[in-house]
């Protein structure tokens, strides 16, 4: 995340616009480590609290809200330079409206949102029934930062005026990581909506990463308006890094994946399954050397053409970000756009190269005994793979003479490169890939000695995973992992709120339904290093299972405490192996083939256990799983 901060940062002094941002950072720093939960039961409640929020809590729904108006002005207003964590914990936010209100959530410019959906089910859902407003209705309206991490979400609208659409985002930028977004019964009925009439530095920006996307003609609407002509912007872009998305109408003439407005606008798919044309052909733009296979997928009683993406073939690591690889990859397509002043990639081209750089790069420390585990993705794709090594005297990019690691031929398990680089010395992997179509594709990626000693590392933020949810009738899971080598868990405590807060749970103790437990972890650091800290209060936060964690404080440097609050205990939990897809009692490489293959289509739901192949127990199967289960294999984790 940091390099994407320190594009953006550089974009903006050239008052530029910040198309490579990331929102989400923006919204991570902005979480207190004391924030809290407030339990909304009205709208009413809901509006206040969203529109004068003063302090990071987070507004959980504690049932149900379901409104039927004639007003206006009765939209839930997120104000400017503020922020908002919405819980839907599994309840119906729904507004119908006589009104002429045009969205159901406003996010007004600098403002951020966060909208989680943490139930077992996943059936917290956010729904918008428009009045007779003649401009675009949505559901969500923004100017500012928006986040979703989960959820329904669906807009109706009952009068053919103006349009519909579920996300409709006029500045800022809009992360989508998971959910189901639905505006297949809305007029136009777009999915989400890009259009920019601001200042250079405030074009819309949508990063996708997950999730399942349904619009009626389109899912896409690109586009920039008078601005254009008179300050040379660049265009709004989406980035498709993952995620579904179906067409309601498939046989229509106006049938599309997306539209970009007389071209000004992109949508670039480095991922995900898509509908195989655009309304205009030149709105159609892939990732270079991804991976499409056609498909014919029913939905809404129709057949229509999908094409499966898959990511270009690229080397991952522990010590690499695939979806920030991604999305650089995009972001260097992207920044070829038209210009009035040259594109910001021509005019900085240095500059911008040497950042990009540095996520193709692994940093090997001094504590490191040899250079970290490589392999590669999308292996159901892939025919054969070649390994290549050279060390940084000898590489020169295109020209580069590579030494085979013959021994490596066509291994597609995680393997150790034994030897690490030193301080004076870069190495350079580099992946030859011929998949199965006959295409051949590579991947390059740096091994660098970090000559920054071990000592003076610094963490601001713990990644803490693999905790149990709470379920009745189940024992507490006293065990985490920690997501990088810098810190590790010491110790799991679990406690249940329900009547007296604080009550210990021992590692023998049944979860009780209905009660709220609450997850304790203490972190410590490894050798070398330290976390962050001001003269009164640790200043580290983290997050637990992929939700943001309440940090309890510490003076001590090397020492954390982190918890998290589970929704409230729910019925019986039928146990299973993770990652044991085909249920036959061991983990296996058959168990990671079966989850690509299922991602793939190439499977049926009846053919694996999805339970068992959500590894990461974020509510999706994901290529993620099928690398977690291979790490399994090969006993990383």
């Amino acid at each position: 995340m940091k390099c994407k901060k320190i594009i953006s940062v550089f974009i903006c002094v050239l008052m530029l616009f910040n198309v490579v941002s990331a929102s989400a950072a923006v919204v991570d720093e902005s979480i207190s480590s004391e924030s809290g939960d407030i339990y909304v039961e009205t709208y009413e409640e809901l509006k206040s609290y969203m529109n004068n929020i003063t302090s990071n809590s987070r507004l959980v729904l504690a049932n149900d809200i379901i409104v039927s108006d004639n007003k206006n002005d009765n939209e839930l207003v997120v104000s400017g330079w503020s922020f908002c964590n919405l819980e839907l914990n599994g309840y119906t936010l729904s507004r119908t409206t006589r009104g002429i209100d045009n969205c159901l959530i406003q996010v007004d410019t600098g403002g951020s949102l966060v909208i989680t959906d943490s139930s077992a089910n996943k059936t917290g859902t956010c729904q918008y029934v428009a009045g007779n407003g003649s401009g675009t209705n949505s559901v969500i309206y923004t100017n500012g930062f928006v986040r979703i991490n989960n959820g329904n979400f669906n807009i109706t609208t009952p009068y053919s005026v103006g349009g519909g659409v579920v996300i409709l985002a006029e500045q800022g930028d809009v992360d989508i990581y998971n959910g189901v977004f639905d505006s297949s019964k809305a007029f136009g009925g777009d999915t989400i909506e890009l259009r920019h009439n601001a200042p250079v530095y405030d074009v819309p920006h949508c990063n996708i990463y997950g999730g399942k996307f349904y619009g009626k003609f389109s899912n896409f609407e690109v586009s920039t308006f008078s601005n254009f002509s008179k300050y040379g912007t660049l265009y709004p872009t989406v980035y498709v890094m993952g995620g579904e998305f179906y067409i309601a109408n498939p046989d229509d003439e106006y049938a599309g994946f997306a539209y970009c407005n007389n071209g000004w606008g992109k949508v670039i798919v480095a991922k995900g399954k898509v509908f195989y044309k655009c309304l205009n052909s030149s709105d159609q733009r892939f990732l270079p050397n991804v991976y499409k296979s056609l498909k014919q997928v029913d939905y809404n009683d129709k057949t229509g053409a999908y094409y499966s993406v898959t990511e270009p073939p690229m080397i991952y690591s522990l010590g690499l970000d695939a979806n920030e690889r991604l999305y650089y990859m995009c972001a260097k397509s992207d920044l070829s756009s038209y210009n009035k002043n040259g594109t910001i990639y021509k005019t900085n081209v240095d500059y911008i190269e040497d950042v990009l750089n540095k996520v193709d790069t692994i940093e090997v420390s001094a504590t490191d005994n040899s250079s970290p585990y490589l392999w590669v993705g999308n292996y159901l794709t892939t025919d054969t793979v070649r390994w290549y090594f050279s060390d940084e005297e000898h590489y020169v990019g295109k020209d580069t003479i590579w030494s085979e690691l013959a021994g490596y031929r066509n291994q597609f398990l995680p393997w150790k490169f034994d030897i690490r680089p030193t301080e004076d010395t870069t190495f350079y992997i580099r992946a030859e890939i011929t998949r199965k179509d006959g295409t051949v594709a590579e991947d390059v990626v740096a091994i660098h000695y970090n000559a920054i000693p071990v000592e003076n590392k610094i963490i601001d933020n713990v990644d803490i995973y693999d905790i149990d949810t709470p379920y009745a009738g189940n024992t507490p899971d006293m065990t985490a992992s920690a997501r990088d080598k810098g810190y590790y868990v010491e110790k799991v405590e679990w406690y249940d709120d329900t009547e007296v807060r604080g009550t210990v749970v021992n590692s023998t103790d049944k979860f009780i339904s209905g009660h709220t437990y609450r997850v304790a972890v203490t972190v410590r650091t490894s050798d070398g290093y330290k976390f962050i800290m001001d003269d009164i209060y640790n200043e580290a936060t983290g997050t637990i299972n992929g939700n943001k964690a309440v940090a309890y404080g510490s003076h001590e440097d090397d020492f954390l405490e982190i918890g998290y609050t589970f929704s409230p205990c729910e019925g019986d939990y039928s146990g299973f192996l993770l990652g044991d897809a085909d249920s036959d009692g061991s983990i296996t490489i058959k168990d990671a083939t079966l989850v690509q293959s299922w991602i793939a289509k190439f499977v049926k739901d009846t053919d694996l256990d999805l339970s068992a192949s959500d590894v990461d127990e974020d509510g999706s199967v994901t290529i993620k799983d099928a690398t977690t289960i291979q790490m399994i294999v090969a006993k990383l984790i």
